[in-house]
């Protein structure tokens, strides 16, 4: 791991740790129905940190001519980096928080020892598209899955699709489509309803409106949200076939 690579990675770290503690501080703290001032304290800073951690992902790969530009870019994106839940912000203690939050990763990448960019954990690969990269693979998920966007709409022939409502589906289950595809990919795009698209290493049967694809796109995953999870590709059918064998009178069959 280079040094701007060392960087990259503890901003990373610094916006994964901290959204954690204050999504679990707010979990457990949180007033109910309606947003008491502490709740304005709180939630507003792990939104933050997810807006910040977008930001640093986008530059993951990037060249930077020192490591003073990099730091400088990453301080930026502190300042800037939005989210639909960060934008227009009314509430005066919601606003303080977010920008209590943003100052402290700015003097978090300022105050950087050297010494600590020799001993860095490293994460998986994990890169925000630019949204030219963004439009070309949704262009290419279109064309060749017929997915726009928004609802997939599948084919119901279990020789090219077969989806299977969530609840019918076990952990042990994902995990083993997951080391499945593992086996073929190392990387893989993902996209969403809220646009944050990616070409990363992580892969979770998880989500809403979430599909993932190989670069290849010769495969798809769909997470919909309507409880179910469909599957495309030749690699996943021949699997998903053995692997749900017990349950094929529930393969391609609504159930709520």
């Amino acid at each position: 791991m280079t040094e701007i690579e060392s960087i990259i990675t503890l901003a990373r770290h610094y916006c994964i740790d901290n959204y954690d503690y204050w999504y679990n501080k707010y979990s457990r703290e949180k007033s109910g129905s309606s947003y008491s001032n502490n709740d304005y304290n709180l939630f507003p800073r792990y939104n933050a940190l997810k807006a910040m951690l977008q930001g640093v992902e986008t530059i993951i790969d990037k060249k930077f001519g020192s490591i003073n530009d990099c730091k400088n870019e990453l301080k930026n994106i502190g300042i800037n980096s939005q989210t639909i839940f960060t934008e227009n912000v009314q509430n005066k203690i919601e606003n303080n928080a977010i920008n209590e939050e943003r100052n402290k990763f700015i003097f978090f990448i300022e105050n950087i020892p050297e010494s600590d960019l020799f001993n860095v954990s490293s994460l998986p690969y994990n890169r925000k598209l630019s949204k030219s990269e963004s439009e070309r693979i949704r262009n290419e998920l279109n064309n060749i899955w017929n997915f726009d966007g928004g609802y997939w709409e599948h084919s119901k022939d279990k020789d090219e699709i077969i989806f299977i409502m969530e609840k019918y589906m076990t952990e042990n289950d994902k995990n083993k489509i997951i080391e499945h595809i593992k086996k073929h990919d190392k990387r893989f795009f993902t996209v969403d309803e809220m646009d944050n698209d990616y070409e990363t290493e992580i892969l979770k049967i998880d989500g809403c409106e979430t599909v993932y694809t190989n670069p290849k796109f010769d495969w798809i995953i769909y997470i919909s949200h309507e409880m179910y999870v469909a599957f495309g590709g030749n690699l996943l059918i021949e699997f998903l076939q053995e692997l749900l064998s017990d349950r094929m009178d529930k393969i391609n069959k609504y159930e709520w």
